[in-house]
C-alpha cells in the first residue's frame, strides 16, 4: 500500500484461525506479528503496530506478509484448517 504521511498504525482481528505475518516499511521491517489466539474468548480487534515521526512530504509503501504459521500450529476453529491475515484498517 502506498501513502503519503506522517504516521501509519495497522490493526489486525485476532482469532483461532489467525496468521503469523511480517510490516515492511519503506523496504525496512518494522516487525513480525502472530494474529492467532488459542479460544474464542481471546477473539478481538489489536492494533499491532504504530510508525510515526515519517516525511510527510514522501510516498510510503507499507507491506504485510502473510508469513509461515509456528511449527505445530493448528486451527483451534472446528472445520477451518487454513490460517488467515485478518486486517481490519489502517489509520
Amino acid at each position: 500500500m502506498a501513502y503519503i504521511g506522517t504516521s501509519i498504525s495497522a490493526a489486525c482481528f485476532l482469532s483461532q484461525t489467525g496468521s503469523n505475518f511480517t510490516a515492511t516499511l519503506d523496504d525496512t521491517l518494522v516487525g513480525t506479528y502472530n494474529t492467532a489466539v488459542s479460544s474464542i474468548s481471546a477473539v478481538t480487534t489489536k492494533t499491532m503496530f504504530t510508525k510515526s515521526g515519517l516525511d510527510g512530504n514522501s510516498q510510503h509503501t507499507l507491506v504485510l506478509q502473510k508469513i509461515a504459521n509456528d511449527p505445530g500450529w493448528v486451527s483451534s476453529l472446528p472445520g477451518d484448517q487454513e490460517s488467515h491475515l485478518d486486517i481490519d484498517s489502517f489509520t
